[in-house]
Order: structure tokens, then C-alpha cells, then sequence
């Protein structure tokens, strides 16, 4: 079976949307990383350690907000 061009092209976009992480999270995405639940995550945020920008009545997670929550974990822990 041969691809066209325009099937190759779609086939790359594709793997590249699997393999590229997500720019910004969901409060279900942002649970599976930090293996928790989603209500953790929402205390979490309600807390001020995890920020987020709210969209409507939902939330997004900008990765680089997550990662810099982690950071701040590894930070306390040096600390104690």
C-alpha cells in the first residue's frame, strides 16, 4: 500500500500530536501525572500551590504551572 503525499503528511501530525507533550492539562491530566486524584488537584489549586487559569467554569493547567509545583516539592523536601 503506498500513501499519498497528503496521507503522509497527516500520518506525521498524528504521531507528532502522540509523542509532542500537551502544552496545557486538564485537572484529569494533571492528576495522572502527579499520580492523585482530581479532587487533590482542586484543593491544590484552591490552596494557591498549583496555579491555573480558569476557562468558563473550568480550569487549564499550563504544563510549565506543573512543573514548577513539582519543583516546589522538591524544594521542601531538601529543606527538611
Amino acid at each position: 500500500m503506498t500513501l499519498t503525499a497528503e496521507e503522509m503528511d497527516l500520518l506525521a501530525e498524528k504521531i507528532a500530536a502522540r509523542i509532542r507533550p500537551k502544552m496545557t492539562l486538564t485537572s484529569e491530566d494533571v492528576a495522572a501525572e502527579l499520580n492523585c486524584s482530581r479532587q487533590y488537584v482542586d484543593i491544590l489549586r484552591r490552596q494557591g500551590k498549583l496555579r491555573a487559569i480558569q476557562k468558563g467554569k473550568t480550569y487549564i493547567y499550563p504544563r510549565s504551572y506543573v512543573e514548577d509545583y513539582v519543583e516546589s516539592l522538591g524544594h521542601s523536601r531538601r529543606k527538611k
